[in-house]
C-alpha cells in the first residue's frame, strides 16, 4: 500500500469540473505530474515522526537526495484528511486509509513524477493456531487487496 500524494478537487460549474478561478495551476486546480519539490511549496500535513507512513516518505525522499517536507504535525489520520477535504494543503497517506473518500471524490491522487512508494507487509503467525474469526476476515481482506494491486 504506497503512500499516496493526496489534495482536494475543486469543483466550479458542475459534477466533476475540475479548476477554479484565478488560481495557478497546482494541487487544488488538478494539476498532474508535478515534481516532489513543486508539491513540497504547499503545506504539506504530515503524522508524528514515528508514523511509518511518514518514515517511509522520508527514506525514499533522503534515498533519492530530495527534501522533506517539514510540514505540519497532527496527531490523527482523520484530522489531516479533514485538513486536505478543507483546501488547507496536501499530505500523502496510504491507499487504504483514503480509498473512500478517492471514490467519492473528495481526495484526488496526484500523479508526482518519479513518486513510486511501496511498503512491504508481512503476516506472521503460528501455524499450529488457527486465527480468530476477526483475524481470518482481516487476512482474507489484506490477501485480495493485494492481490489487485
Amino acid at each position: 500500500m504506497p503512500p499516496l500524494p493526496l489534495s482536494t478537487r475543486q469543483r466550479a460549474g458542475g459534477r466533476g469540473a475540475r479548476g477554479g478561478t484565478g488560481e495557478a495551476p497546482g494541487p487544488r486546480t488538478g494539476k498532474q505530474g508535478m515534481t516532489l519539490e513543486e508539491i513540497w511549496r504547499y503545506r504539506v500535513f504530515v503524522r508524528e515522526p514515528g508514523s511509518a507512513t511518514r518514515r517511509t516518505v522520508e527514506a525514499y525522499c533522503l534515498g533519492r537526495g530530495l527534501p522533506c517536507p517539514e510540514g505540519v504535525q497532527l496527531g490523527s489520520v482523520e484530522a489531516i484528511k479533514r485538513s486536505v477535504i478543507a483546501g488547507l494543503g496536501v499530505s500523502y497517506f496510504s491507499e487504504l486509509t483514503v480509498r473512500d473518500e478517492l471514490a467519492r471524490g473528495e481526495l484526488v491522487r496526484l500523479a508526482v513524477e518519479g513518486f513510486r512508494v511501496r511498503r512491504t507487509f508481512f503476516e506472521v503467525r503460528l501455524r499450529a493456531k488457527r486465527p480468530a474469526p476477526a483475524l481470518e476476515r482481516f487476512l482474507r481482506f489484506t490477501r485480495a487487496y493485494r492481490s489487485e494491486g
